[in-house]
């Protein structure tokens, strides 16, 4: 069985790049499969709040969303903990 977090990251790439009339579809199957109501559905895939998660496969990390650059060693951190290192961005 796929996570409830695997089928939010895989319906928010398909609905960012999907017209008015597919994203109200890709709602549709989501709520349908994962009994959401469309509301909590729509807010699910936004996300909220001040952090968000970036996905690299199975791995995972929580990145804050800044306005400003990042601190100094915090990409290197992020990388780390999803299993990268800043020569794999080459």
């Amino acid at each position: 069985m796929t996570s409830r977090r695997e089928l939010i990251a895989a319906i928010s790439q398909r609905y960012h790049s999907a017209s008015r009339a597919d994203k109200e579809k890709i709602l549709d199957e989501f709520t349908e499969v994962t009994g959401f109501h469309r509301k909590h559905a729509i807010r699910a895939r936004r996300g909220k709040g001040s952090h968000g998660t970036l996905f690299y496969g199975e791995s995972f990390t929580i990145v804050q969303n800044l306005k400003r650059e990042l601190p100094r060693g915090t990409l290197r951190e992020m990388l780390r903990q999803i299993g990268l290192s800043p020569n794999d961005l080459l």
